[in-house]
């Protein structure tokens, strides 16, 4: 998860100083895989299930 980008290095120390204790939960069923590519950006390139656990 990001929360703080594109921000000068100041910014970024003040982020992190702020949100040092930040903390989220959040359901998911699958998650990907992203890469950056110059010209386009962060882009997905692959996707993974998840199974719940079972016992």
């Amino acid at each position: 998860m990001t929360i703080a980008h594109h921000l000068s290095d100041v910014q970024l120390d003040r982020a992190f100083t702020e949100l040092a204790d930040f903390e989220c939960e959040f359901a998911a069923d699958r998650f990907a895989l992203y890469v950056h590519d110059n010209g386009a950006g962060w882009r997905p390139t692959q996707e993974f299930a998840l199974r719940p656990v079972t016992a």
